[in-house]
């Protein structure tokens, strides 16, 4: 339960954190500011992403009749194409509007979906006791919720200063 608990509620406090980091930025932060906090934030979701997801699923896949990579490659694959869909489709909602920071913001957003997924499902796995499936939740945690600092405070900074608008 308390494991449950942390591999869930870490990345969502990592955020919290790194929205707060932006009050301790100077007012009028730099737009290079945000793009090097976006660039981390990809970094670290990437390196995740390999070390946390891909590896781990290629390597259970190992049993099946085919090459163990290609139903990690399949879910790769159709997870990208259908977030870059809902992405596309939200930022013709926002044609009109917001701009980057809003459609930055959107996207943020919807990537948040499928790793909160992820998350969930990796806190299910590890409630069965098993010592890969319970570090492979932790490094999963952790890795989302590293990211999700520089993303918190990405996100923030155009809310914050009001660029968004």
């Amino acid at each position: 339960m308390i494991l449950t608990a942390w591999v869930l509620l870490f990345p969502a406090a990592c955020t919290t954190l790194g929205a707060a980091g932006v009050f301790l930025l100077r007012r009028q932060a730099r737009p290079c500011t945000q793009r090097i906090l976006c660039g981390m934030a990809a970094g670290i979701m990437l390196a995740a992403s390999v070390w946390s997801l891909l590896l781990p699923a290629i390597e259970r896949g190992r049993g099946l009749a085919l090459p163990a990579w290609i139903p990690s490659a399949i879910g790769l694959v159709l997870g990208a194409v259908g977030l870059l869909q809902v992405e596309q489709f939200a930022g013709q909602l926002l044609a009109g509007g917001a701009g980057h920071s809003g459609r930055m913001i959107l996207a943020v957003t919807l990537h948040n979906l499928p790793e909160g997924m992820v998350a969930g499902l990796a806190a299910a796995m590890a409630s069965t006791g098993e010592p890969d499936a319970i570090s492979g939740a932790l490094a999963l945690s952790l890795g989302i919720g590293l990211q999700n600092i520089p993303e918190g405070a990405a996100v923030s900074l155009p809310l914050a200063h009001g660029s968004c608008t």
